[in-house]
């Protein structure tokens, strides 16, 4: 599976880059930026402390309160399904964090950005046996580094409105190997799936 154009990392690079003006404008955008900076040594910590590699560990993303809504319905009956199973919940939206603090994963964090290097890192120490994306936040560097690590990627309650920037180029075929990279795909209606 081929990883993330450069294209798609430098863009990603440069909105890092000015993401800390957005920051002046909302606090919102400026507690996710600094609660970010430093999920990725989080997860790494808890990977080194309490991960236990002899057992299969599940990772879902959601990106705000909506998405982790319907992420915490799947986790309910994922974990009487896999009780022995470790579960990671990241988000991406401040909106979210009140939500993870109950949903019930062994750990639950901001989603570090989207880089090569951390997604390597996180991969390689999480080593997830599967990785669920909600709806629609699919992001395509964690997404084809963990299909090439052999985790199965899958994708809930997926749904992306007719008008959605998504669907449009450029943005489609940076998000192609993201979704390509997908096992599977349970979509809200036919049109989404297609």
């Amino acid at each position: 599976m081929p990883s993330t154009a450069r294209g798609y990392q430098a863009a990603l690079r440069l909105a890092l880059a000015v993401a800390p003006a957005a920051g002046w404008v909302s606090p919102r955008i400026r507690a996710g930026i600094q609660a970010r900076c430093h999920a990725g040594e989080r997860l790494l910590e808890w990977s080194r402390s309490k991960r236990e590699p002899h057992r299969p560990l599940a990772w879902f993303h959601a990106s705000s309160v909506g998405e982790g809504l319907q992420a915490q319905s799947v986790l309910v009956a994922f974990r009487r399904l896999c009780p022995q199973c470790q579960v990671v919940y990241t988000h991406f939206s401040p909106s979210a964090e009140e939500l993870a603090r109950r949903i019930e994963a062994d750990v639950a964090d901001y989603l570090p950005w989207d880089l090569t290097r951390e997604m390597a890192l996180l991969l390689r120490a999480l080593a997830p046996d599967l990785l669920v994306f909600v709806k629609l936040d699919v992001w395509p560097e964690l997404s084809t580094r963990a299909a090439d690590s052999g985790a199965r990627v899958a994708l809930v309650a997926g749904t992306v409105s007719p008008g959605s920037g998504r669907l449009r180029k450029p943005v489609r075929n940076v998000l192609r190997p993201g979704y390509r990279a997908m096992a599977a795909a349970a979509v809200i209606a036919e049109e989404d799936g297609r």
